[in-house]
């Protein structure tokens, strides 16, 4: 904490002048080997726990900062770091693609049945989508009887309609 004296020289001049021989501490300075975890981040060793839970499908943050506590008593981490990490993860994850570029591919990679209307060649404006499970396709083919179509109110965080096809099958 260092202290400052302001004074009003002018109409609209001011003065700060500093106190020196007032201006301490409150406590003593803390000394980190690595820097301060509140600047620096989290240290190599909770990368490692945030990415193995991750991976794991940990179900909430909250979760992995108790593992982290219990595993690194001495560090103090706090939610952003967390949030943080897991963000930069998901970004490497996605080699640069935006949110779209990455659903599709992520739909291609795991066998999706994908179709994508686009408005142009030149254009990256998606007009509809359509993705299907191959599973359940083979569940459409073999009971096509009853399906179910829902849009009432349902949109993504584009406020674009978002329709949910349920079918019902005679099986358990």
């Amino acid at each position: 904490m260092i202290k400052c004296e302001q004074q009003r020289v002018e109409e609209n001049n001011w003065v700060i002048e500093l106190l020196h021989d007032r201006g301490t501490h409150n406590h003593t300075l803390i000394v980190y080997p690595v820097g301060h975890r509140g600047v620096s981040g989290l240290s190599q060793g909770v990368k490692e726990v945030v990415r193995e839970m991750n991976d794991a499908q940990a179900p909430k943050p909250k979760n992995i900062m108790v593992a982290i506590k219990n595993k690194f008593p001495d560090e103090h981490p706090n939610m952003r770091h967390i949030y943080n990490f897991k963000e930069k993860m998901r970004r490497e994850g996605s080699e640069g693609r935006n949110v779209a570029e990455q659903m599709l591919h992520l739909a291609r990679e795991h066998d999706y049945i994908n179709w994508v209307s686009c408005s142009d060649r030149t254009s990256k404006v998606i007009n509809r989508a359509f993705l299907a499970h191959p599973a359940m396709v083979e569940v459409l083919r073999t009971y096509p009887l009853v399906i179910g179509l829902d849009s009432a109110y349902k949109t993504n965080k584009y406020g674009f309609p978002f329709l949910e096809i349920v079918g019902v099958t005679p099986t358990k």
